[in-house]
């Protein structure tokens, strides 16, 4: 019960603001969370229909020993007993979510929790660009941004445009697994995993700004290696920074700066190879760190292209 509980733990909202959604739906053998946005569902032994309280429904599934016994008592609470525990569940009987998977169905490309879990962190979430807080599946790519940085893997998968946003990412990532099917269709893109668990999620109406993307990836450009203990340079840089996330990490004909070219304040690192008079984020350069082979620098203060494992993108600089 536990891991059926786990999976659908992320469709649970928390914030109070909705109190039927922070209860899951136990009925017709399964259960299902759902927070407004999403909905997980998977199969759970119980031949009941209730509404427990979810976070206190985990905590007491969690506290049972190997045998448990479960029944709805005449108020309307749900009684857990196991071994000496025993515990009761508040319930409520408002309906809120009863959708199911819908759409065309599609097979899901091998390697997708993967690169769900590798995007997932150059997502926006800037409400001002609401198309860039969605992961852009299209044409046989994954395309993300964070206003910073624009990655784009691909895998040649077959499925169709659509928008998905953040939070369902996030969930495929969390589940580490890969769905055996996906379904789109009804404004919906739904993950079907094995033993019959599943995700729906609504998929954002907002498209892509797929033309201007292209442009950026597609300059010409000269793309080289990085030099030898670039990412070493940063982390040691990144102590002495005062903006967080937002510091500036400028380069020299000489390495690294946090104070900038000719500055006495800060720290430096002494590294050959790097255009002298470009700066960039702090965060932006932390999070190139496992997707950059190659990258042209030298197109600062334009966008630098760079090329990775199945992937590219550009890095957006900083002007002083």
């Amino acid at each position: 019960m536990l891991e059926a509980l786990k999976f659908v733990q992320g469709a649970v909202q928390r914030n109070g603001v909705t109190p039927e959604l922070e209860h899951f739906t136990i009925k017709d053998g399964r259960v299902t969370g759902f927070n407004g946005y999403m909905a997980l569902s998977a199969p759970l032994p119980l031949d009941i229909e209730a509404m427990p309280k979810a976070d206190l429904f985990h905590k007491a599934l969690a506290a049972c020993g190997d045998s448990i016994a479960i029944a709805m008592t005449p108020n309307g609470r749900l009684h857990i007993r196991s071994g000496a525990f025993s515990a009761y569940i508040p319930c409520i009987d408002k309906a809120v979510y009863d959708a199911r998977p819908e759409g065309e169905s599609f097979p899901a490309p091998k390697g997708m929790a993967a690169a769900f879990a590798r995007t997932l962190p150059f997502i926006g979430d800037d409400a001002s660009r609401p198309w860039a807080m969605g992961l852009s599946i299209a044409h046989g790519t994954y395309t993300a941004t964070n206003n910073v940085i624009l990655l784009q893997l691909w895998d040649g998968h077959g499925l169709p445009t659509i928008n998905c946003p953040r939070f369902a990412v996030a969930e495929v990532a969390r589940i580490k697994q890969d769905p055996v099917e996906i379904r789109i269709g009804g404004g919906s893109i739904s993950f079907l995993y094995e033993n019959g668990r599943w995700l729906r999620s609504q998929v954002l109406a907002t498209d892509w700004p797929v033309e201007m993307m292209n442009k950026i990836l597609e300059r010409p450009s000269q793309p080289q290696p990085l030099p030898e203990g670039f990412f070493d340079a940063v982390d040691k840089l990144a102590p002495f920074t005062t903006d967080g996330p937002s510091s500036p990490i400028h380069f020299t004909t000489d390495g690294m700066t946090t104070g900038g070219p000719g500055a006495s304040e800060g720290a430096q690192v002494a590294i050959e190879g790097l255009p002298g008079g470009a700066a960039f984020r702090l965060k932006a350069l932390q999070l190139l760190k496992n997707e950059v082979q190659k990258i042209d620098l030298g197109m600062h203060p334009s966008p630098c292209l760079f090329f990775g494992e199945n992937s590219r993108g550009a890095l957006i600089g900083m002007q002083f």
